[in-house]
């Protein structure tokens, strides 16, 4: 976890390069692995944040992990690696919510090497997490629907563009040109801002201060 005390831009930027090297080595794997280790904390806090419960958002991590493994070679640099791992990680957490959960009757022999990763950072990042989100403004944001809550936390939580959001919300299959790109940006500005109005509105109502502006 001593990498997350770096500066974000920096951190992230570090684990960018790192994807990339193995990548264009055609080491899809190693990129793999360097990406579940870089980003699985942020991610596995991601889904965390949107299920409010540590046992579904590891096993919703899980499924990420194993999708994102599955996946890599189709990445086509479009973006950032982030954008397209966050993307993959909420289409998981869909598929969870439809109870695609086949990971929970795997045989112990069938067991992959994503998994082996996903357990592994979900074991070292628990202890920050439960100290992260059982917050009372995380508990308002339950209020919300999956989509506000998702714009909410990449926007004023992860920091992402606007237009690496709207890659996130428009899932990790659909390669979007720049006018399309522009214009999906724009409306989830807009839904951004009716989300962050409405928290406001619950959090005043619940007399909380703190919500961001």
């Amino acid at each position: 976890m001593n990498d997350m005390m770096q500066p974000r831009d920096q951190r992230i930027e570090e684990v960018e390069s790192r994807i990339r090297l193995a990548y264009e080595a055609g080491n899809f794997e190693g990129a793999a692995t360097e990406a579940i280790q870089g980003y699985g904390p942020e991610i596995l806090g991601f889904l965390a944040n949107l299920l409010q419960d540590h046992e579904e958002a590891s096993e919703a991590f899980a499924h990420a992990c194993e999708d994102m493994w599955a996946g890599i070679e189709g990445f086509q640099w479009r973006c950032r690696f982030r954008t397209w791992v966050f993307a993959v990680a909420r289409r998981a957490y869909q598929r969870y919510l439809s109870r695609e959960r086949r990971w929970r009757y795997r045989r112990l022999s069938e067991v992959t090497e994503p998994q082996v990763l996903a357990n592994k950072v979900r074991t070292a990042t628990s202890p920050y997490l439960r100290t992260e989100n059982k917050t009372r403004l995380s508990e308002l944001r339950c209020q919300l629907s999956e989509p506000e809550q998702t714009l909410l936390i990449l926007r004023v939580d992860r920091n992402l563009p606007w237009k690496d959001l709207a890659r996130v919300m428009s899932g990790p299959d659909r390669n979007l040109d720049e006018t399309t790109l522009v214009r999906h940006s724009a409306t989830y500005r807009k839904q951004f801002e009716r989300a962050k109005a409405r928290l406001r509105r619950l959090a005043t109502e619940a007399g909380l201060l703190d919500v961001p502006a």
